[in-house]
């Protein structure tokens, strides 16, 4: 017989199995599940730590006080006269050359000397319907001190001294003999006034009679 030919045994291959492919689709749907559970729980936990972190509104009641009887100590305050303008264009001048000196007053006033034989010291007067206002200069007034307050009347020759109260209802103002004499040249001045109601606007006429008061 002759000699045959061994023939090779074919080498079989492993075969790879495949994965299907809704295998591969399956995998990749838990992957992306998860995922989102992951980052839903991030998401929910940052929420909810700030929340935590936000300082809550605090609600503020307002409670009206019950009323307080308080006493309040009651303080005397001066009343303050209002400030009279006296328009004095066109009021007249008296001068007295022999006692050396002068004021203006109202052309509605009379003014006359006092007769030197009739009264010593001498002097002149002045009438109105606002009052009446006397001056004396010279020596041997007399009276006493003021029976009520001080004032002091600014004239052209520096200020007086004088006395101001009130009876019988009018105001009375006149030169005091308990502070400083009134002097013009030397010579010592006493004046005198009578002030009818209403006294405010009347005494401010007669203050700015005095207030023209000076040397020639």
């Amino acid at each position: 017989m002759e000699n045959q030919q061994a023939i090779p045994t074919p080498i079989s291959q492993p075969v790879q199995q495949q994965m299907p492919a809704s295998s591969n689709i399956n995998k990749l749907l838990v992957f992306i599940i998860i995922l989102l559970i992951i980052l839903g729980g991030s998401g929910w936990f940052m929420f909810l730590q700030s929340r935590q972190t936000v300082t809550p509104a605090v609600a503020t009641s307002f409670v009206n006080p019950s009323p307080v009887n308080t006493l309040i100590p009651t303080v005397d305050v001066p009343t303050l006269a209002p400030t009279l303008v006296v328009t004095t264009q066109s009021w007249k001048h008296y001068a007295n050359q022999g006692a050396g000196f002068s004021f203006d007053y109202p052309p509605t006033w009379t003014v006359k000397d006092v007769d030197e034989n009739s009264v010593k010291p001498i002097g002149a007067s002045a009438t109105g319907p606002e009052g009446f206002m006397s001056v004396l200069w010279g020596s041997g007034f007399g009276g006493g001190p003021c029976p009520s307050k001080h004032i002091v009347i600014q004239t052209r020759s520096g200020n007086m001294d004088m006395c101001d109260s009130t009876d019988n209802g009018k105001e009375y103002m006149s030169g005091s003999n308990d502070g400083p004499t009134y002097q013009i040249n030397g010579i010592t001045f006493m004046f005198k006034a009578t002030i009818n109601p209403p006294f405010s606007a009347n005494k401010a006429l007669i203050t700015k009679i005095l207030n023209s008061v000076g040397t020639l």
